[in-house]
């Protein structure tokens, strides 16, 4: 781990690797930094982040149905709670469901993930902690 600027937290040579925004003591940055040393990061970069998360929840549920996909509406609805803290606008929702194409909800996520919204959620969570 690496503070690269006054606001941001880098993990630098991991699968993965990102920046989010930090508001830590010098004591929570030297745990995460433990923690992060602790971790198997080795060995787990042949495949995305996503498919590691879906085979450990899949692993986990075998013995369950699982619940079919989210209509559109529903999933832009969910998405957009958890990752801007709001609804989306009516217009937000139109273009979403109106979109073609196998990769519009991994867009809409990778959109999200980086407004400002997202940044503002992000901030607030770690300040409670």
């Amino acid at each position: 781990m690496l503070v690269t600027d006054i606001s941001f937290l880098s993990v630098i040579n991991v699968p993965g690797s990102f920046r989010m925004p930090y508001h830590f003591s010098r004591f929570t940055l030297l745990a995460l930094a433990t923690i992060g040393s602790l971790l198997p990061w080795q060995g787990l970069a042949t495949e995305p982040l996503h498919v590691r998360i879906d085979a450990l929840i899949q692993a986990k549920a075998a013995d369950t149905v699982p619940q079919p996909l989210a209509e559109d509406a529903e999933f832009v609805r969910r998405v957009y709670l958890d990752l801007a803290g709001r609804i989306p606008t009516v217009r937000e929702a139109e273009e979403f469901v109106g979109q073609q194409g196998e990769d519009k909800r991994a867009q809409l996520i990778h959109w999200l993930s980086t407004s400002p919204d997202y940044h503002g959620i992000c901030r607030n969570c770690f300040m409670r902690c």
